[in-house]
């Protein structure tokens, strides 16, 4: 099985390094398994979560946030990290929780984005400094 090589550093990363290598099943996983704390069996034999997921990740904007929407990233990255404004980059929290509440998958790929840092893709909407979603603004 291939994975792609992780390749990027942050400080709410919990146990990737930059030669870490991140396989399909790390995420495409049964959620009843070892993988989210589980005895069901190991591998992607099913998942109550869309995709195959091991865990939740809501691909909704414009919902109150709560934990359990990022439980797929959460798995990887600190939570209290990622919203750490002094160690991260500031305007997740006013994305997460702010005009636009708009989930993770709005601005970063989990598949990643070889010509990107963090993972970061072009995404067909834009979020301004203040964390509104602005759908009809060309992407800055």
């Amino acid at each position: 099985m291939e994975g792609i090589k992780a390749g990027i550093t942050s400080p709410s990363l919990t146990n990737l390094t930059t030669s870490s290598i991140v396989k399909c099943t790390d995420c495409h996983n049964n959620d009843t398994g070892p993988g989210n704390g589980g005895t069901g069996p190991k591998g992607p034999h099913g998942s109550a979560n869309h995709q195959l997921l091991e865990r939740n990740l809501s691909y909704l904007d414009n919902i109150a946030y709560v934990s359990a929407n990022g439980a797929l990233c959460f798995k990887c990255h600190l939570e209290t990290t990622v919203f750490n404004n002094s160690l991260n980059f500031p305007a997740h929290t006013l994305h997460s929780s702010g005009a636009a509440r708009t989930s993770c998958v709005t601005c970063h790929d989990p598949h990643g984005v070889a010509t990107q840092a963090q993972w970061i893709w072009v995404a067909p909407v834009a979020v301004d400094a203040q964390g509104a979603l602005c759908q009809d603004r060309p992407n800055e």
